[in-house]
C-alpha cells in the first residue's frame, strides 16, 4: 500500500548505507529501479549505496555478494549482516575497497599515455613472505633478509625442483588437501611430488620445523574459531573448513597487499595504472606482482615516491616487501 509511512520507510530502506544491504539480490538494479521510481528517488542517489553495501558485504563475509547464488539466498544474507555491517567491515574497506571499486568504475582510469613516463611496482614472492609472518619461521626471514632467493633456497630444502616446490608450498597452504589444491590451482596439481607427506617428513619437519609448526598452529586457532582473518582484518565467510580458512587467511592477505598497493598509489596521486593479471603475465601474482603505469612528474622524483610508497607501512613486520620499481 503506498502510504507517506511506506513511502519513508522505502526511502530509508534505498539511501541509508546501513539498511540498503537487505535491498541486495542478484536483480539489483531493476529491483532499485522500481522502487526509486516508487518513492521518487533518482538512480544517482540509490546506487551508490547499493554499490557501497555490496562490496561492504564482499570484504566483510569474504564471499562475493549476488554473483551466482539465488537472490533470495544473497537477500537474505545481507538482512543479516546489514545490522552489524558497521562494525563487522574493517577499515580496509573504508580505506582500500570502495575507492578501488570507484577507481575501477572509472573509465579515465586507463587515460591517454602519450608523452608520460612507463613505470613499474613489482613484488616478488609475496606467498612466502606473507607464510613467513604468520609462521614466524626463522629460517625464511634470514631468507629474506640475507636477499636470497626464498624459493631456490626451499627447492634445495626439499631437494626438488621449483615447479615441483612451488606445488608443494600450496599444497601446505592449503592444509595438505589434495583436493583443494585441486579446485583452486588445477595448473599445479601435474607439478605436485608423488608423497607429499613423505617430503614433510624428511624435509619440512627436520629442516623447517617453525613452519610446520606455525601452520598446525594456525589450523588449530581457525578450527576454534571456524573464522579467519587475513592481514588486513577481513574476515573469512563461514561455513569454510580448516584447510580452507588456512588458505584465505594467506592468499587472502596477498591479494590485501595488493589492493593496498594499488590504493596507496591513488593516495599518491597516481591516476594512470592498474595491476598486471595473472592471465596477462604468465605467472600468479603470489610469486611476482606487478602494478604498472604512466606518469607525467619527473622520472628521479617519481621514482623516489615510489620507492617510499613500496614499504607500504611495513605490514610484515621483520618481513620486507622488498618492492622493485623502474621508471623509464
Amino acid at each position: 500500500v503506498r502510504t507517506p509511512y511506506a513511502t519513508s520507510i522505502l526511502s530509508k530502506l534505498l539511501t541509508d548505507e546501513r539498511v540498503a544491504p537487505i535491498l541486495v539480490t542478484r536483480d539489483s538494479a531493476s529491483l532499485v529501479g522500481a522502487m526509486g521510481n516508487w518513492v521518487g528517488l533518482d538512480a544517482p542517489r540509490v546506487l551508490p549505496n547499493i554499490v557501497h553495501d555490496m562490496t561492504a558485504l564482499e570484504y566483510t563475509t569474504g564471499r562475493a555478494v549476488a554473483r551466482g547464488l539465488s537472490p533470495l539466498k544473497d537477500a537474505l544474507d545481507c538482512a543479516a549482516v546489514g545490522p552489524a555491517l558497521a562494525l563487522e567491515a574493517p577499515k580496509f574497506y573504508h580505506k582500500v575497497a570502495m575507492p578501488l571499486v570507484r577507481y575501477k568504475a572509472d573509465p579515465q582510469c586507463v587515460g591517454d599515455i602519450d608523452n608520460k613516463h612507463h613505470w613499474t611496482l613489482t613484488y616478488d614472492y609475496l606467498l612466502l613472505r606473507v607464510l613467513t609472518h604468520f609462521t614466524k619461521d626463522p629460517t625464511l626471514t634470514m631468507w629474506f633478509n640475507e636477499g636470497r632467493s626464498p624459493l631456490e633456497e626451499f627447492s634445495s630444502y626439499l631437494e626438488i625442483d621449483g615447479r615441483a616446490a612451488t606445488a608443494f608450498l600450496l599444497w601446505m597452504v592449503c592444509g595438505e588437501d589434495e583436493t583443494l589444491v585441486a579446485r583452486l590451482y588445477p595448473d599445479w596439481m601435474s607439478s605436485m611430488p608423488e608423497a607429499p607427506q613423505l617430503i614433510k617428513v624428511m624435509h619440512i619437519e627436520k629442516k623447517l620445523p617453525n613452519l610446520q609448526i606455525g601452520l598446525m598452529r594456525l589450523v588449530e586457532q581457525y578450527t576454534t574459531s571456524r573464522r579467519a582473518e587475513t592481514l588486513y582484518n577481513r574476515r573469512s565467510p563461514w561455513g569454510l573448513r580448516p584447510e580452507e580458512l588456512l588458505h584465505f587467511s594467506i592468499m587472502g592477505s596477498v591479494c590485501d597487499i595488493l589492493d593496498v598497493a594499488v590504493a596507496s598509489l591513488l593516495n599518491q596521486g597516481s591516476e594512470n595504472h592498474w595491476l598486471i593479471t595473472a592471465k596477462d603475465r604468465g605467472y600468479p601474482h603470489w610469486l611476482r606482482a606487478q602494478v604498472v603505469g604512466y606518469t607525467e612528474r619527473e622520472p628521479m622524483e617519481w621514482q623516489r615516491d615510489l620507492e617510499e610508497l613500496s614499504h607500504l607501512n611495513h605490514p610484515l613486520g621483520q618481513v620486507s616487501l622488498d618492492g622493485k620499481v623502474s621508471v623509464e
